[in-house]
């Protein structure tokens, strides 16, 4: 599989919200997504023995975004979001786009505004090399704040 996508579930019993760790299996580059709790992301890159090159927040919520800062300073890995959010992601380094592309090892991502939850939600659709299956390619499917709010705009977006 090009890219692999596995689960981490962070403040367990208080919110239980997930994070992903991503790995591009071509290239190793790996990415941790909205990392909310440091230690069982951590736990799990120790698992896999893979260090992020990446931080990837899909909008600026707290529970999106509090351990940037933890894991950035651990791995060096460069936080990735919305241009629009610069100013509310902790540790910003790089900003994308609706329109652009962003180049994740050998896959790229179309980036696609995917408001729904709170505005500046961006999507990161992976087209080719495809991953083992639709729900893995959009960055932002697994939300349930999107599904419990827009269901069918989430859908559609999950279809592109």
């Amino acid at each position: 599989m090009p890219l692999q996508i596995y689960p981490v579930l962070c403040r367990a019993g208080k919110m239980d919200n997930y994070s992903y760790v991503l790995v591009d299996d071509a290239t190793g580059t790996t990415a941790v997504i909205d990392p909310s709790e440091a230690a069982p992301i951590i736990a799990e890159l120790e698992r896999l023995d893979h260090a992020p090159d990446y931080i990837l927040n899909t909008h600026h919520h707290f529970d999106h975004t509090d351990d940037n800062l933890t894991l950035k300073e651990k791995y060096g890995a460069k936080v990735v979001a919305n241009e629009q959010d610069k100013n509310r992601i902790p540790g910003f380094d790089i900003g994308v786009r609706p329109g652009e592309t962003f180049m994740f090892g050998d896959s790229a991502a179309q980036i696609i505004d995917a408001s729904a939850h709170t505005q500046g939600i961006f999507c990161g659709i992976f087209r080719k090399p495809k991953p083992c299956s639709p729900a893995t390619r959009c960055l932002t499917c697994a939300s349930a704040a999107c599904l419990r709010e827009r269901p069918n705009k989430c859908f559609r977006l999950c279809k592109k």
